[in-house]
């Protein structure tokens, strides 16, 4: 790994900073990683299906193309080709069954191939090096390219396919926003985790419970705050109303709150 010092047992100092540091991918994958995220593709995409709400032909959340970009930036360009090419039968085992049209699944893929390969190749010509991950930098370049412009750029061939293939209901512009917020969104939170961890390094045990008890603190307060804006926005009264009819009053409120949630979580502030 190019290290000019060897691994002491307190894992600290000079030798971490080096180790922390995920080198610039110079060995092709091997079948074993190709398999990895082949899986973890077709995870991501039963996680995005069960995220979709409504008739709409974009998922809230969508993690499959955060998991090709980070196998992406940590294999070596030359193997790219064969990248896709792994992930492509999990990408059609993924929607079969849906009752997507086939060429629409293709395209599908083809966006989803797009948003990887632009978020990496924009964050390799900036990072030409060693990729730092725990470095502000780098996260800053990755924020920039494979964050946002990534997923708003591959978003205008994703609503073109659509509209092509007149599949939905939503216009081009709807589609184009909310597979903006929501790639967005999966790549801020899946994929810095997953980049962030891999150059986290070896922790010791003291570090590992602070982690989970910081992660327990998040998950807790995310879930009172999601607590709390759903009841400051009526949905205990539209459940109410599912609980006293639970019929036809009853899908209904659901149904409408579920459309009211999809259009307020992809409609940001800067885009209203």
């Amino acid at each position: 790994m190019g290290i000019g010092h060897p691994i002491s047992a307190t894992w600290g100092g000079p030798v971490a900073h080096e180790v922390n540091r995920i080198p610039a991918a110079s060995q092709r994958p091997t079948l074993s990683t190709y398999v990895l995220v082949a899986v973890a593709y077709f995870v991501g995409a039963k996680v995005g299906f069960a995220c979709t709400v409504g008739q709409h032909p974009t998922s809230v959340l969508w993690p499959p193309n955060t998991t090709l970009l980070v196998a992406l930036l940590l294999t070596p360009v030359r193997s790219w080709p064969m990248m896709l090419l792994a992930v492509l039968p999990a990408h059609l085992a993924a929607e079969r069954g849906s009752g997507v049209p086939p060429l629409m699944v293709l395209c599908w893929f083809v966006s989803n191939a797009c948003e990887a390969l632009f978020g990496a190749a924009a964050t390799r010509f900036f990072i030409r090096g060693r990729l730092e991950f725990d470095q502000p930098r780098t996260l800053g370049i990755f924020f920039l390219c494979g964050v946002f412009f990534a997923p708003i750029l591959s978003s205008f061939v994703d609503a073109a396919f659509v509209e092509l293939n007149q599949w939905g209901s939503d216009s081009y512009w709807e589609v184009w926003r909310m597979r903006s917020c929501s790639n967005i969104f999966a790549t801020a939170t899946v994929g810095v985790t997953i980049l962030t961890w891999v150059a986290g390094g070896r922790i010791t045990a003291n570090q590992l419970r602070a982690r989970f008890v910081e992660a327990g603190l998040l998950a807790l307060g995310l879930v009172s705050v999601s607590l709390m804006v759903l009841h400051l926005s009526g949905a205990r009264s539209d459940f109410g109303c599912m609980r006293r009819c639970p019929s036809s009053c009853g899908r209904r409120c659901v149904s409408e709150r579920a459309g009211q949630v999809q259009r307020s979580s992809c409609s940001p502030p800067w885009w209203s």
